[in-house]
């Protein structure tokens, strides 16, 4: 919702597959978390 995105600081994008309905906010935070740990070593 544009509220949401109004206040957000900071918004990304997670490429899913085409045939994939949602993530959940937890595999999510999961993904997110992995890989910058990966970038960031």
């Amino acid at each position: 919702p544009d509220p949401v995105h109004q206040a957000a600081d900071v918004r990304l994008t997670i490429p899913m597959q085409p045939t994939a309905r949602s993530l959940n906010v937890a595999l999510s935070v999961a993904m997110v978390a992995g890989e910058a740990i990966r970038q960031l070593g």
